[in-house]
């Protein structure tokens, strides 16, 4: 019971951002997140790392093994905002409390 209520709570407070979001005037695009058993490590595909070069927006964008209809759909999400997805397997270090844009820091470059 008390992990239905926690996860009916959660789902609440986002339906209340997300109006709050809405009305500010943000366009807001939902993506799959899966929370794991010990309600600390998830599945996530907003902890992504966006790039802008030439003209063009990629996403490095997480994917998880036998994830693959989640990575899917994360990834047309991703396309439908106009990002040229690039996956990066994030299988094992998700269970580290952390995706892809926790393992980076600044990449410098030139332009």
């Amino acid at each position: 019971m008390t992990v239905i209520y926690r996860i009916l709570c959660s789902a609440l407070k986002r339906s209340t951002h997300l109006e709050r979001c809405r009305e500010a005037g943000y366009r807001v695009a939902r993506v799959p997140t899966v929370v794991s058993d010990d309600g600390r490590t998830y599945l996530t595909y907003v902890n992504a790392i966006l790039d802008h070069r030439r003209g063009k927006r990629f996403v490095y964008l997480p994917a998880y093994s036998g994830a693959d209809s989640l990575n899917e759909h994360a990834a047309r999400v991703w396309e439908n905002l106009g990002y040229e997805v690039r996956p990066v397997d994030c299988t094992t270090c998700y269970r580290h409390f952390g995706t892809l844009r926790c393992l980076v820091n600044v990449l410098r470059r030139d332009r």
